[in-house]
């Protein structure tokens, strides 16, 4: 049986092909599963899977178009759809390579 305290702390975190997505880093959900299979998607150094969960204060380095961009997660949006002029509220670009 769950405990009051496990129910109200449920993960924060969200899938990475889901965050990329919500966060329009990439265009769709489908883009950032396939640069997951591909090796593209780092979390914390480490290569993932699509289904990998990302919390707060992670990293995410994604490579696109022989472009490298490293991103800290500020926070995990609970909303479907973010306006654009918001999205930044939840992450910063760390650094960038070409």
């Amino acid at each position: 049986m769950y405990t009051l305290e496990y129910m109200t702390n449920k993960r924060k975190g969200e899938r990475v092909d889901i965050l990329l997505k919500k966060l329009q880093i990439v265009k769709s959900r489908e883009k950032a599963k396939h640069a997951c299979e591909n090796g593209r998607v780092f979390v914390n150094d480490t290569r993932v899977k699509a289904s990998r969960i990302v919390n707060s204060g992670d990293t995410i380095r994604l490579t696109l178009n022989q472009k490298e961009v490293l991103y800290e997660i500020i926070d995990i949006p609970e909303l479907k759809n973010i306006k654009k002029s918001d999205v930044m509220k939840y992450y910063k670009i760390v650094g960038e390579n070409e």
